[in-house]
């Protein structure tokens, strides 16, 4: 018998990032999944008595958007959650989590207050502990499967074992490249430990600002292994024709993520939209009069979009690829739908893009102008006229 959907989402444009259909009219969503994307003329089977509509008015929608490198914060979570949702993040990876902030986000998750999903990464500086996932805390939510290491690696090999040991026992590791030097230590160590153990638990290079093309390209040979570029084009340099080298990474295929790292700071909102005009046209958007940071790295627009959804998923690790970062079917329903197409804006408006709606495993969390701790979502109860969107071509 087939599977009839809780949920439609219909009439909008839907860029989905699955390069086996990049396009779609409409989704239905079930038990928080997509259990159909394609067109409305065959959607008709996945609709039943029960089926509530939502009609996206022709507007564009993404994947959610993953947050590969973000920090706890002080404020309260529960808002500072529902501020990235605002800015279209559905997933986060978390670092330099502590007990206490397990417990908080724990809480939240137990009142049915948390709106987006995490991936949190505790500190790692006792080598004599190898297996610090908190594999008990796992929820629908919550996955702890990471470690944060700050300091840079050390060449010794009683440390190196352990950090192989860590990681050989599922634990995925973020580690902070503070400067050239340490990012090629830890490129070294990344290698090292690549060479030790072949699994799925991910390796991670935070800060990889200064990576070199040569860097870069021997961690595209090593397997689970990504990088991030946070902060976006904030810093400047006498070297600033050699840094953020997104593009290379990108073309060799080495997996990565996109992040709003500072979310607490004045006028830092987790602004997605500001971070890819960054990398698209190498300027900084919050900067009044910009000296492009080494234009020969720009990347495009899909690949901007890529990098806060499919690359996001890949630092994730763990197949998590396989369950976030596109419109896929089976993949979990996680998606923003925007207020203009990007696609058609000028880029060096792309900042001022906003969110109207995010969803999270099907929910909608967040909806522009309307508070939803006081006012439910007005689902449609019949089923509106479903037409396509009309660019679903491009």
């Amino acid at each position: 018998m087939q599977e009839t959907a809780s949920t439609v989402f219909s009439n909008g444009l839907f860029y989905t990032v699955d390069e086996t259909q990049p396009w779609a009219d409409v989704v239905a969503v079930r038990d928080g999944r997509f259990l159909f994307v394609g067109s409305p003329a065959d959607v008709e089977p996945y609709i039943g008595e029960e089926t509530e509509y939502i009609d996206l008015g022709g507007r564009l929608v993404l994947p959610g958007f993953i947050g590969a490198h973000s920090h706890p914060g002080t404020a309260d979570l529960q808002s500072l959650h529902r501020r990235f949702n605002r800015f279209g993040h559905t997933a986060l990876k978390v670092v330099e989590t502590d007990g206490a902030w397990m417990d908080a986000v724990t809480a939240l998750e137990q009142d049915e207050k948390l709106s987006v999903r995490l991936f949190p990464a505790s500190s790692w500086t006792d080598t004599e502990d190898t297996d610090t996932a908190d594999t008990a805390a796992e929820s629908a939510l919550i996955y702890p499967r990471y470690v944060w290491i700050a300091d840079a690696p050390t060449d010794d090999a009683e440390w190196l074992a352990a950090l192989a040991a860590l990681n050989q026992n599922g634990v995925g590791i973020i580690a902070q490249a503070h400067d050239a030097a340490s990012t090629g230590q830890w490129v070294d160590a990344f290698s090292a430990v690549r060479s030790a153990n072949d699994n799925d638990a991910p390796l991670h290079l935070a800060h990889a600002w200064q990576i070199t093309p040569e860097e870069i390209t021997r961690l595209a040979d090593l397997e689970q292994v990504c990088v991030d570029f946070a902060p976006s084009l904030d810093i400047s340099q006498e070297d600033s024709d050699k840094i953020f080298n997104v593009r290379a990474a990108v073309e060799a295929g080495l997996p990565v993520g996109f992040s709003s790292e500072d979310t607490e700071a004045p006028g830092q909102d987790p602004n997605a939209f500001s971070t890819m005009q960054g990398w698209i046209t190498r300027a900084n958007p919050n900067n009044p009069n910009p000296d492009l940071i080494n234009p020969a790295q720009a990347i495009t627009l899909k690949q901007a979009i890529k990098g806060y959804t499919m690359g996001g998923a890949r630092c994730l690790g763990f197949g998590w690829d396989s369950r976030l970062g596109s419109i896929t079917t089976g993949k979990l329903a996680d998606l923003i739908v925007l207020d203009r197409n990007v696609f058609e804006v000028a880029i060096d408006d792309l900042y001022n893009t906003r969110v109207d709606l995010t969803v999270v495993g099907g929910k909608i969390v967040y909806e522009r102008n309307v508070d939803l701790t006081e006012q439910p979502h007005n689902k449609y109860s019949t089923p509106p006229e479903i037409e396509p969107a009309g660019s679903a071509t491009l």
